[in-house]
């Protein structure tokens, strides 16, 4: 008999090496398999973040793949496919597409806006897979700064230079009428509306950086990370009341370096921040390349 099925506590065993095989497959990353066998068990806890999905068959799991959660006041809820792995002797037998089937099927019912997957931009067999199910490659670019697997000196908290919070939609909105400004997208009475929820979705809140009368506020979505048994923050949008590339520089440099010390206490620990724009975002572009590499992702979705 053949299913999917959500995976459970006592599925980890059935699954945990698909994770461990997966990372060193595509990246050449070495996993500690008894941290993600945590990050594993935490994920299946805590389903705001995330689940897993199983393939079944003759009381094996050939193939899995876990689901993450992103809130985005602009595209809404989106869910992303993560860690996709089948079995050698199992491919090219559909079990990807019945996962991805089953995948939509919970994207639909929970009403998202559109799915989305990450893939090295090497990995061109996968990307033939995930063309073939109807995901196109988008045109957003992904910067990164893994302190997790690289764990190099990284980004310095600069002086005078504040990190506070956003914690609702009435503080964002002082700002707004006060002439701050979204750096990519034009916010809408709508978007606003969705702040308290998706904060509420976050657990944390929407982080600022103050130095003397300028301000950059971020907006960020959270991934768990089974390879890492933590976060990543993906910035989606930044909003400000300079458009003066090297003040928005420096602050954006105190948060990034900020959440590599955790300094406003996010749970699980960050591991890893992304920053997600389009790739016709020139000013934001030229200032990211000052600050972190670009990643070495595509970025594919599928509209609903």
């Amino acid at each position: 008999m053949e299913f999917v099925q959500q995976g459970k506590i006592q599925d980890i065993d059935s699954f945990l090496n698909q994770i461990v095989k997966l990372a060193y497959e595509t990246e050449q990353i070495k996993l500690d398999p008894q941290l993600v066998r945590q990050a594993s068990d935490y994920l299946i806890q805590n389903e705001h973040f995330g689940l897993y999905l199983l393939y079944r068959s003759d009381q094996i799991t050939k193939g899995s793949i876990m689901l993450t959660k992103e809130y985005n006041i602009y595209n809404g809820y989106v869910q992303w496919v993560q860690s996709v792995y089948v079995e050698k002797e199992y491919r090219c037998q559909n079990i990807f597409r019945c996962l991805f089937m089953q995948f939509l099927s919970l994207a639909k019912e929970n009403e998202a806006k559109k799915c989305k997957l990450y893939v090295y931009k090497e990995n061109q067999l996968a990307q033939k897979v995930y063309q073939k199910v109807g995901m196109k490659q988008n045109d957003e670019i992904i910067y990164e700064d893994d302190f997790f697997f690289n764990q190099s000196a990284g980004l310095k908290l600069k002086e005078n230079i504040k990190i506070s919070a956003i914690n609702n939609s009435e503080e964002l909105q002082k700002y707004l009428s006060s002439g701050h400004k979204s750096l990519s997208y034009n916010i809408h009475e709508e978007e606003l509306a969705k702040i308290d929820m998706y904060i509420g979705y976050l657990k944390n809140p929407y982080i600022m950086a103050s130095k003397d009368q300028y301000n950059l506020i971020a907006l960020y979505f959270t991934e768990f990370s089974d390879w890492r048994f933590g976060i990543t923050i993906w910035f989606y949008d930044f909003i400000s009341n300079t458009d003066d590339p090297k003040i928005i520089e420096d602050l954006l440099h105190q948060i990034l370096a900020s959440i590599r010390l955790n300094s406003l206490n996010f749970n699980p620990i960050p591991r890893c921040t992304r920053i997600i724009i389009n790739k016709d975002n020139g000013f934001l572009i030229n200032i990211l390349q000052n600050i972190i590499p670009e990643s070495h992702y595509f970025v594919y979705e599928i509209v609903l």
